[in-house]
């Protein structure tokens, strides 16, 4: 139930309201984005390789893991390109290249 006001209008309507522009009269649309990192940008993948001891001959044999994956931690192929790109493109020394990904 409204309560009517004066001209029709129901009580407590705003004047910012009432004088609000009608949608016909939009002439265009700003746009702004914003680009920004994602809070933890660093992905890491763990990948996990069994390893079987025979009962008999007490022989061991591990399954292998993905080819390129050689130490138990170790950069991407991106972050390695992100680090050298910085380093031999945009001329920032080794020590401050190392800092910034210490910061991922």
């Amino acid at each position: 139930m409204y309560v009517v006001g004066i001209g029709g209008v129901p009580a407590g309507t705003s004047a910012a309201y009432l004088n609000r522009p009608s949608p016909k009269s939009a002439i265009g649309i700003e746009k702004r984005q914003v680009f920004d990192l994602p809070e933890r940008p660093l992905v890491v993948t763990e990948h996990q390789a069994s390893i079987y001891r025979c009962a008999h001959c007490r022989g061991e044999t591990k399954a292998a893991f993905p080819e390129g994956v050689v130490s138990p931690t170790q950069y991407g192929e991106r972050i390695r390109a992100a680090a050298i790109y910085l380093n031999i493109q945009q001329l920032i020394p080794e020590d401050r290249t190392a800092q910034a990904l210490s910061l991922l």
